[in-house]
């Protein structure tokens, strides 16, 4: 048995990605394809079930409070989340250039 030295890696060569094109957290399971097959069969109508009934109408009220707290809570992640860059040249950069009013924040 040939014992050899430690194997030395080469960096990958991966390519920088566009800011535009990283996904964000909303994107996920968008496109329906977290459905399991069960799932898929009783919305069917098969196995003797029903589709579930239409939710009623939400109070305007009741919908404007959640979407306040969406919203502030997507303020608090991007808070955050530049907190953590800060100081990276490359984002810094796109944060002038792109948006000027993020950079006090």
């Amino acid at each position: 048995r040939v014992t050899m030295g430690p194997r030395k890696r080469d960096r990958s060569k991966t390519p920088e990605v566009p800011w535009e094109l990283l996904p964000n957290g909303n994107s996920i399971g968008a496109a329906g394809h977290s459905r399991s097959r069960s799932h898929d069969r009783t919305a069917n109508g098969k196995n003797g079930t029903r589709a579930p009934a239409p939710a009623p109408a939400m109070d305007p009220a009741l919908l404007a409070a959640q979407a306040a707290e969406v919203e502030r809570d997507a303020w608090r992640r991007l808070v955050i989340l530049l907190a953590q860059l800060k100081g990276d040249r490359k984002v810094e950069q796109l944060l002038r250039e792109k948006h000027p009013e993020l950079l006090q924040v």
